[in-house]
């Protein structure tokens, strides 16, 4: 053959390859040949040069038979069931069985590829229907296929491994269905014989972990915004009440990402001396989201300023003793400071004290403390050095509070006797900062955090998904982790991968590591501070992580601790008994980060999962890709080395 007319064939035969996919999905069959709704291989040619598929997962062919029974002249395209291999050397009845018997076929003379949305005569359960099929090309995506953790090999006919994967534990989460919350003691349950206290106090294990930074994240589905009014994602209010201010400026404290009335977040806290809001992104948008709270007390991200004075000539055990002067005298002036300082009132804190040296002349020291933002502290502070109208604006704060008259001392007329001195020169310290971050994405706003010897949970509770006014949050949750340090937002970014980073590795320092707490909310365990209130079912089984929870057991860490016989094991199975209840309508549904689309529930026999596969197009290729994962799994052994970068959540074909 002449080279000219060789390239001429070799095109041709290029573009009869290329016309053929190397993998066709069918779509439209009757409801009694579900079956034939599938994806197809390609299998290679028969004699007539027609292209032969097979269904990945089932013995059904597409091929094309110029004669069905060896005799008929109507040159067809047939779906039929085929056991083994068809002879891909006949010309004619493919299936050999002398008769045109199949599921489906069309007639036509083209053997390039089946035809795309045609009718065909398909065999439906006792009747024959026409139907029109619809017959695709499925492209191959390109996706790398991970082969560590594939379990099951079967590698006839072509075959297939189904896999695992090390995500596939991660398929339960925690519905609150609109309902339920989580909560944490963060009291003890009654004050200890021989305190000498009270108050019942906190629990050791919660004073210890919020005396310095923290960090509480996890991941949140949020369905629907509370309607009556804002609740809590995450974080701890009072004892449920929606009051910010009572007398003498005891106020609900709290510390909490908030959830508001039009789906956005919110960080907020006045604890202490804290002050401030960060407003984060809108979170009802029918995704996943990490959301993350740091409580830094070291890092300055904020500022304080300092300002004292005294006033003359007004007495302050008659202001502390009649509360509705006391009230609106700090009222008033908050308000005067933060006009001084061009903050608001909510950033100013006052503290009032007894200077009186002689019995009939009253003094009131003052002390006030601004919050502003580091990068702005400079200027408030020149602002309150320069202020030429301070005194006039604390003295008319004085005046205009309600029966102020009564404290008044002094010659006669009293009204006219009182006088601001002792005017301290302001002074500025940096102090701690709260961040809110979502999916590692560091919100702009200002919260001072300046916890002073009050805690974050002073109030008993610390609340997860809701509680807030007795509000739950529609939402699921999973994975929620309290650190006793400030995480980065490469941190950050690290956790909220399927699997959780080696905390040795990953923080560092000693056990725990400083991951105080960390609830899968799977319905299989819970761990560290102690079981969360209120979820539906409980396992009797709790992991111990760290020497500050349970410790007496004297057991190596981590190990499981049965919550009702005591009972201590190094290794947990699935055998243990466990103990189940129904709390206050939550639920456990399958979902999450890696959820059934993605990651399959595994199969309680096999530990393989169920309805999932990777199909090869040789008997070859499946053979090598099993033998090299055998290889992976049996690791130095077969001297091959580890491969961490094949752990994970897998992608197959």
């Amino acid at each position: 053959m002449p080279d000219q007319w060789k390239a001429v064939f070799q095109l041709c035969c290029l573009a009869l390859a290329e016309a053929a996919p190397a993998r066709i999905a069918i779509y439209g069959s009757c409801a009694a040949r579900a079956d034939v709704d599938a994806e197809y291989n390609l299998q290679g040619e028969t004699a007539s040069g027609a292209p032969l598929y097979k269904a990945v997962a089932s013995d059904l062919h597409i091929y094309f038979d110029p004669s069905c029974d060896g005799t008929t002249t109507d040159s067809r395209w047939i779906i039929s069931h085929l056991s083994g291999t068809p002879d891909r050397s006949l010309a004619h009845d493919l299936d050999g069985d002398a008769a045109c018997n199949s599921v489906a076929y069309i007639s036509s003379t083209s053997t390039v590829a089946p035809p795309q949305g045609s009718t065909w005569t398909m065999d439906c359960g006792g009747s024959t229907q026409s139907v029109e099929l619809t017959i695709e090309e499925v492209e191959r995506s390109g996706q790398q296929i991970a082969p560590a953790f594939f379990c099951a090999y079967s590698c006839e006919n072509r075959g297939k491994v189904t896999r695992p994967g090390r995500c596939f534990e991660k398929t339960e989460v925690f519905s609150t269905r609109g309902v339920s919350w989580m909560r944490l003691a963060t009291r003890m349950s009654e004050i200890p014989e021989g305190a000498g206290v009270n108050i019942v106090p906190l629990t050791e294990e919660w004073a210890t972990y919020s005396a310095g930074d923290m960090t509480w994240e996890g991941w949140f589905h949020v369905k629907a915004a509370p309607a009556a009014g804002r609740s809590m994602l995450i974080g701890t209010f009072g004892t449920n009440d929606a009051d910010s201010t009572f007398s003498n400026q005891n106020r609900r404290r709290h510390g909490a990402i908030w959830l508001e009335t039009d789906g956005t977040l919110g960080l907020s806290s006045n604890t202490g001396e804290s002050s401030g809001y960060i407003q984060g992104p809108n979170v009802i948008d029918g995704k996943w989201h990490h959301v993350a709270a740091i409580w830094n007390q070291t890092a300055g991200g904020s500022a304080q300023l300092y300002k004292s004075f005294k006033f003359l000539h007004v007495r302050y055990l008659v202001i502390a003793g009649r509360a509705a002067i006391l009230e609106d005298f700090l009222v008033n002036l908050k308000a005067a400071m933060a006009l001084e300082s061009n903050t608001s009132s909510d950033d100013v804190w006052v503290y009032l004290s007894d200077e009186q040296v002689i019995g009939n002349e009253g003094r009131t020291a003052v002390s006030m403390v601004v919050n502003v933002e580091r990068k702005s502290a400079d200027i408030a502070l020149a602002r309150l050095v320069r202020s030429d109208t301070f005194e006039a604006r604390m003295m008319n704060a004085l005046r205009i509070t309600t029966d102020i008259a009564n404290s008044y001392t002094g010659l006669l007329p009293v009204e006219n006797n009182q006088l601001i001195y002792d005017s301290m020169f302001p002074t500025m310290a940096y102090v701690g900062n709260g961040r809110l971050l979502v999916d590692s994405i560091d919100y702009a706003g200002r919260l001072t955090y300046s916890p002073l010897a009050e805690n974050i949970a002073d109030n008993g509770q610390f609340l997860v998904g809701g509680g807030h006014q007795g509000r739950a949050v529609e939402c699921e949750l999973a994975n929620v982790r309290l650190w006793s340090v400030a995480l980065t937002e490469d941190q950050l970014r690290a956790v909220q991968a399927c699997s959780l980073p080696e905390p040795a590795s990953f923080i560092g320092g000693s056990w725990p590591h400083s991951l105080h707490a960390a609830w899968s909310l799977n319905g299989h365990f819970i761990n560290s501070f102690g079981p969360l209130d209120n979820l539906t079912e409980e396992s009797a089984w709790e992991e111990q992580l760290g020497t500050g929870f349970n410790s007496a057991d004297g057991m190596n860490y981590p190990y499981w601790k049965n919550l009702l016989t005591g009972q201590a094991v190094q290794t947990y199975t699935n055998e243990m008994d466990h103990h189940l209840s129904r709390l206050n309508g939550g639920d456990f549904i399958r979902g999450g980060l890696c959820d059934f689309s993605a990651c399959p529930a595994i199969s309680p026999e096999t530990l393989c999962p169920l309805q999932r596969s990777v199909a090869f197009f040789s008997t070859e290729e499946c053979e090598a890709f099993a033998s090299f994962n055998y290889c992976r799994q049996a690791g130095s052994t077969r001297n091959r080395p580890s491969m961490p970068h094949l752990d994970g959540c897998h992608l197959g074909a």
